[in-house]
């Protein structure tokens, strides 16, 4: 075979069921002498559930001595991460469960679970004490996540599944701080961050998270306070026939007349 003289150009790109893009062009094409080889890497993230090809191309030569050589590379890119929520509504809160579950055939360490919120409302993580939190596992994710669960890059193996629970309310009006305000729409989104056996770093949003449509109810009862534990107790005690004295509040939201 006789020495390539002309100078060769690369390429390489991603091409899915939607769109195509260019990973790495050299800027100029690049001259090879007999036995030399030239290497280059690229890195890119897959946001998108699909099926890619990859292609690798040269070119060299012109006129009738051009010359395209292309390589094809199939994978398919699946969500390694299920997740599963669930509400419930406690007056004008939210209790938001979620269930993180490993799609994949290895460990996954989760780093990172948290609750992006939409503007005007707050999320609170509701951590499990026995299994403590440590405020950055991993130095490679950020500093300041104060409302997200950081317990140690927990392991979660083929097929299991970890669960975290939030509690979300509405922040305080300015106007009306004493008046709370009932969850609508979106809430936000849940993000997370974990390390494949491989230690490569992986990242999923969710799509935005909707509060349940709420119940109109004419009549809802709260509760205000109970009996106060005593000074020789550590908890409230009802002694047999005693009164229980409790508090509670009835809001009534029709314009017509209730009895109670």
């Amino acid at each position: 075979m006789a020495p390539l003289q002309d100078p060769v150009a690369y390429q390489a790109e991603l091409q899915s069921s939607r769109q195509k893009v260019v990973l790495y062009e050299a800027a100029a094409p690049i001259r090879l002498e007999p036995g030399e080889r030239h290497d280059f890497m690229v890195k890119h993230d897959i946001k998108e559930i699909s099926t890619y090809t990859l292609i690798c191309s040269s070119r060299y030569g012109s006129g009738e001595d051009a010359a395209y050589q292309p390589q094809y590379f199939k994978f398919n890119a699946a969500n390694p991460l299920s997740v599963r929520t669930k509400m419930r509504t406690l007056d004008e809160r939210v209790l938001l469960e979620a269930c993180v579950e490993n799609a994949t055939q290895k460990p996954l360490q989760l780093a990172q679970v948290r609750f992006e919120t939409v503007p005007g409302v707050k999320a609170d993580p509701i951590h499990n004490s026995a299994s403590g939190r440590s405020e950055n596992p991993d130095p490679r994710l950020p500093d300041a996540w104060p409302d997200s669960y950081a317990d140690g890059l927990q392991d979660v193996e083929p097929g299991g599944s970890a669960n975290y629970l939030f509690l979300l309310s509405a922040e305080q009006s300015t106007g009306h701080p004493d008046r709370p305000r009932k969850l609508t729409g979106a809430l936000g989104k849940l993000e997370l961050r974990w390390r494949s056996s491989s230690a490569a770093l992986g990242r999923l949003q969710t799509q935005q998270i909707m509060a349940n449509a709420a119940a109109q109810t004419d009549l809802s009862i709260s509760l205000l306070s109970l009996p106060q534990a005593s000074s020789q107790q550590s908890r409230p005690c009802l002694l047999s026939d005693s009164t229980l004295r409790i508090h509670c509040k009835a809001d009534h939201s029709t314009k017509s007349l209730s009895w109670l």
